[in-house]
């Protein structure tokens, strides 16, 4: 506690002092409650260096499930994905409107504080539903907690779930799927040299095709089996709880937004066969959701 102090009293930038927070963050998540997190994202926020304040706000959110302040959680949580896709894109949007607030943006989290973005976050995803009839499933991976599933839907409050997941195991998947990348690639190319009369090397070729397509969907019915546990329904599968949150009043499915974070966003979610029937859009952040939404909407109506 005495280092922390005295660090805070030495730290003469904005950087310095994040460093900090970060720090706080990650070695005293345990002795600390929600307050003391409510008080580093606030202190963080304004400064929004991405790799620093996202395990803040993951640890916030963290704090918030366990107090079963589940709503604010799945919202916090989720605030922490794509955060350098935000830092990026509102500076461009900056720098090419000279510093004056463009139009079309109504909120910029960069330079907004945590609270005025968490409150437009809700509001803005409460009307967004109520009018498109969207869903969202945000998943991020925490290096203490798992791999954390929120699902908003329309019409209720938002879940959130944690699967118990490692850091390793997610680069055991990582390591699969490029090896997967890598044997597609190379039977693509080795099928230019086959020539069309050569039927032992076609059989072959199609063979190892099919073996592939096999590995592919083991992969992916581990994705599944990973995100089931999170998420459950009357049969505990992800399948069942997506259908009894993304019905339409008319029975259609509702299209789902998907988020994933960087440590998941390479793996083929849309393909697990809770998805794979359904109309899904992957987005890089909470924000540019909101922002796109608006801005088309304003477009729209003028």
């Amino acid at each position: 506690q005495k280092m922390f102090e005295k660090s805070r009293m030495l730290s003469s930038s904005p950087s310095e002092r994040i460093f900090v927070y970060a720090a706080e963050a990650m070695i005293r998540s345990s002795a600390q409650g929600c307050t003391y997190y409510q008080s580093l994202v606030s202190k963080s926020w304004p400064i929004f260096m991405p790799h620093l304040l996202r395990p803040i706000l993951k640890g916030y959110a963290a704090k918030l499930l366990r107090s079963e302040t589940k709503e604010t959680a799945a919202l916090v949580g989720t605030m922490s994905i794509g955060l350098p896709y935000d830092l990026g894109y509102y500076q461009n949007v900056r720098e090419a409107n000279t510093g004056k607030k463009p139009q079309g943006i109504a909120h910029d989290p960069t330079t907004a504080s945590f609270e005025s973005t968490l409150e437009y976050n809700q509001r803005s995803l409460e009307e967004l539903q109520k009018r498109e009839q969207w869903d969202m499933l945000s998943l991020y991976f925490d290096d203490k907690e798992g791999i954390v599933v929120s699902s908003f839907s329309c019409g209720s409050a938002p879940k959130v779930s944690v699967v118990p997941f490692s850091k390793s195991s997610i680069s055991e998947l990582q390591t699969k799927l490029d090896i997967l990348l890598q044997t597609n690639d190379e039977t693509l190319e080795s099928a230019t040299g086959i020539s069309s009369t050569d039927n032992k090397k076609k059989k072959d070729w199609w063979a190892s095709r099919f073996a592939l397509d096999k590995e592919m969907a083991s992969l992916i019915n581990t994705l599944e089996a990973t995100v089931r546990p999170a998420i459950g329904g009357r049969d505990g599968s992800l399948e069942s709880q997506l259908e009894t949150m993304s019905l339409k009043a008319d029975g259609a499915k509702r299209p789902i937004v998907l988020l994933p974070d960087h440590n998941l966003q390479r793996f083929p979610w849309e393909s697990i066969s809770s998805l794979r029937s359904r109309h899904v859009t992957r987005m890089p952040s909470l924000s540019s959701i909101l922002s796109l939404w608006k801005t088309q909407r304003q477009k729209t109506f003028s």
